[in-house]
């Protein structure tokens, strides 16, 4: 694919007409069904829009022949969490980590530990990205979450958001956060202020309108509505000498002048009936139902597993299983090089491969099986 026609395509989802994109990079994969780079824009377009699920095809498209390729595992591990499929997205990043530990990879890492509400992996996941890039306002944004929702510290979480609007002031994750933070200190004008902050990037907010309005009710007649006017915010950046940009710390919870929460803040924090939706922006599926005391866990759907013994039929493949080339095969092979799909047969993925021959090599891109099936 050409940069200009690049550039096209992505001018075009930006200003929102994403049907259009897609129908030019369509166009590009029906001269070229092996221009993997469009099979990789088509997949980022698909997710933006949010089809994660058709996304993710795309990507395995791409994999077919980029199998050391970071970036694919990573934004193919990220559509697989949006999917609620935690376990094959942490396949996906481990493939992706193997290649290069990068600071966006290990924030998709922690964001899996933070579903499973596994806070201690999540927060060392999140320390380690902000150790390896300090820039990375994501990171900062998801070890504020989880210092709040995991471990009830908001002084070192408001920190954290506050080192994510240092370097992107518009982050409307981090306002909210911060302000929902606040809140949780009973300091209810200071949360009034970010959550001002939101509504001045987002003047529909929904979670920033309801959150104001519970400041507001809180602070009752101590409530001066002339106040709500003066929304300057001096962020806390005190504990910039002793974060990760110096490269020397690895606790981030180890902050200069860090303070002791209160009984009363933790108290708070317990109140909080929807702190997940407050704290991670993104959907959580499957959603459980608010205001119960012991929401009934719902499984999560999964395509997997099936017993560790049936991922011998890859090797059976090349020993006379006529039937199993047949039915998992699911296009004609017209010559060499064709694209076929499969599906394997340990977690029942379907994905693309490449024959060279009449005898393919495979290795499932979402659970690792690999052996070999006679193509005639």
């Amino acid at each position: 694919m050409e940069d200009s026609t690049r550039r096209d395509i992505e001018r075009l989802a930006d200003i929102g007409d994403v049907d259009a994109a897609l129908l030019k990079v369509g166009a590009i994969l029906k001269e070229d069904s092996k221009d993997y780079d469009a099979w990789t824009l088509k997949g980022d377009l698909l997710v933006a829009s949010g089809d994660h699920k058709e996304g993710m095809r795309c990507y395995d498209r791409a994999l077919v022949k980029r199998l050391n390729d970071d970036n694919l595992w990573r934004k193919k591990a990220q559509a697989l969490i949006d999917l609620g499929r935690l376990d094959e997205a942490e396949r996906s990043v481990t493939r992706a980590l193997d290649v290069q530990e990068s600071s966006e990879t290990l924030v998709v890492q922690g964001q899996i530990a933070l579903k499973r509400k596994d806070f201690d992996a999540a927060k060392a996941a999140f320390d380690k990205a902000v150790h390896i890039d300090a820039e990375n306002p994501d990171a900062w944004v998801y070890l504020g979450e989880t210092m709040s929702m995991g471990f009830a510290d908001f002084v070192d979480a408001v920190r954290c958001f506050d080192q994510a609007l240092v370097r992107d002031p518009f982050d409307v994750r981090a306002w909210l956060n911060r302000g929902v933070a606040m809140r949780s200190t009973q300091d209810y004008k200071a949360a009034i202020k970010c959550f001002n902050r939101v509504l001045t990037i987002d003047d529909e907010h929904k979670e920033a309108i309801r959150y104001k309005k519970s400041c507001i009710k809180a602070l009752g007649d101590n409530w001066d509505p002339e106040a709500d006017d003066n929304d300057d915010i001096e962020l806390d950046l005190a504990a910039l000498d002793a974060s990760p940009i110096d490269a020397n710390m690895d606790e981030v919870s180890n902050w200069d002048d860090a303070e002791i929460i209160t009984d009363h803040a933790e108290a708070e924090s317990r109140k909080i009936e929807d702190w997940d939706d407050a704290q991670v922006s993104e959907p959580d599926p499957p959603k459980k139902p608010k205001k119960e005391p012991k929401p009934k866990k719902e499984p999560e759907p999964e395509v997997e597993e099936e017993p560790e013994e049936e991922v011998e039929d890859w090797d059976k493949a090349t020993d006379g299983v006529e039937d199993w080339d047949s039915a998992e095969m699911h296009a004609p092979v017209e010559e060499e090089g064709d694209e076929i799909d499969i599906i394997c047969p340990k977690c029942k993925h379907r994905f693309p491969v490449i024959p060279e021959g009449n005898i393919v090599k495979i290795e499932c891109p979402s659970c690792g099986a690999k052996g070999k099936m006679k193509i005639d």
